[in-house]
């Protein structure tokens, strides 16, 4: 995997050797590995495994009630993981922490399931004091907003990691220094001795695009490394090319395994809201990335209610301000690969953002001067009318 799941397969493996795994699972939908009512049943076979005492206690409990696999993920987790785990925390049997890891949770099927399985986590963690919490849950995901908001629901012991942050910098920052080391080792027979690569003005400029988003960073290593020709010096040059001035000419990029998140993320969009995501994300690209995130609603006619829930699925990339702030702020890219691939793959591939009949904007640039002739001065209305003619000219122009 690339990004979050690329680490959480990491920390399970290091957890595992020195003994800390319980239990994960790895959600993933291209995988097929998205249903929510094989979570319980994946977690208490690997228990079996590594917690004998586990085991003897929770495989009486199925041997006389095998129907209790099949029961409601609440009543589940109640009784094959809660109560067991309580019983086994009071018997002192461990020293070391037990972690359960759950990757990718926003890739589980439902919104409902990946709420559930939060509040069950969440509870769970709230009858632990500090003092004998033998257990630790990582749960990785998107930032999707229904998924934040389950989270914020509930007091329990909790550190939440996110990104573009100094330690996310850094993380980032060793990941791309082990990952050229490990491609220079790979390809030791293309370097001389002397040699210093990445050279630091190339991994400077790796290092800004990247932003502590340790996905892009994992793509761009991905890009280097993995060819028909191996050529790191060249894929390297081609990389650090491509981040400056995206080309749509080029049959593969170093953004290429995020841009199918990206497709994953927008092909998720309900259909009914999609044409409406679609015109906000086209004049977002073209000239709202500066404007208040309530006058661009305005400007496309959008009410709150049917803006907001045309952006739902989108909380992971944008930075979508909420109503008490609409008014003073614009809405933001998490990461410009995201408008990259609007701008040079999304939108010109199929035309799928934007808008097939521009010429529909003259009509709501209409209403909207005859809005802002009542409420705005002379003087406003003029000073606006030249830029909202620039705006117009690039709308219908090809």
């Amino acid at each position: 995997g690339v990004g979050k799941s690329a680490i959480a397969q990491t920390v399970a493996e290091d957890c595992r050797k020195e003994g800390w795994l319980g239990a994960a699972f790895f959600f993933s939908r291209s995988r097929g590995s998205d249903d929510p009512n094989r979570v319980i049943p994946s977690l208490v076979a690997q228990l079996f495994v590594t917690f004998p005492a586990y085991k003897a206690l929770v495989s009486p409990l199925i041997i006389a009630n095998p129907a209790i696999l099949e029961h409601t993920l609440d009543v589940q987790f109640q009784k094959l993981i809660v109560e067991p785990l309580l019983q086994l925390k009071d018997r002192r049997l461990r020293a070391e922490p037990l972690l359960f890891l759950l990757d990718g949770l926003d890739e589980c099927r439902g919104d409902t399931y990946q709420q559930q399985l939060i509040r069950l986590i969440a509870k769970f963690a709230a009858l632990l004091n500090i003092s004998d919490f033998p257990f630790v849950w990582i749960v990785t995901s998107r930032s999707e907003w229904h998924i934040r908001a389950e989270f914020y629901k509930f007091q329990c012991l909790r550190e939440e990691l996110v990104i573009d942050t100094p330690e996310a910098r850094e993380d980032a920052s060793i990941l791309l220094r082990d990952g050229f080391a490990a491609i220079r080792n790979k390809y030791s027979n293309m370097f001389s001795k002397q040699a210093s690569w990445p050279a630091e003005k190339q991994l400077s400029v790796i290092h800004s695009s990247v932003s502590g988003f340790i996905a892009i960073a994992s793509s761009i290593l991905q890009f280097i490394d993995t060819h028909e020709i191996p050529n790191p010096l060249v894929h390297l040059e081609t990389s650090l090319s491509y981040l400056e001035t995206p080309s749509l000419s080029m049959s593969s990029n170093p953004l290429d395994s995020v841009f199918m998140l990206y497709r994953e993320i927008l092909d998720s969009i309900p259909s009914k809201v999609l044409p409406i995501t679609k015109k906000i994300l086209f004049f977002l690209v073209l000239h709202g990335r500066n404007l208040p995130t309530q006058i661009l609603a305005n400007v496309l006619f959008i009410d709150q209610a049917t803006f907001y829930a045309s952006l739902y699925r989108l909380h992971s990339v944008l930075i979508i301000p909420s109503p008490e702030i609409a008014g003073e702020l614009p809405m933001t890219f998490y990461h410009s690969s995201f408008l990259i691939f609007l701008e040079n793959f999304y939108m010109n591939q199929g035309g799928t953002v934007i808008d097939p009949y521009p010429e529909t904007y003259y009509v709501q640039w209409c209403k909207l001067w005859g809005w802002m002739g009542s409420n705005f001065s002379r003087e406003s209305l003029l000073c606006m009318l030249f830029s909202f003619l620039g705006i117009i000219n690039e709308l219908i122009s090809p």
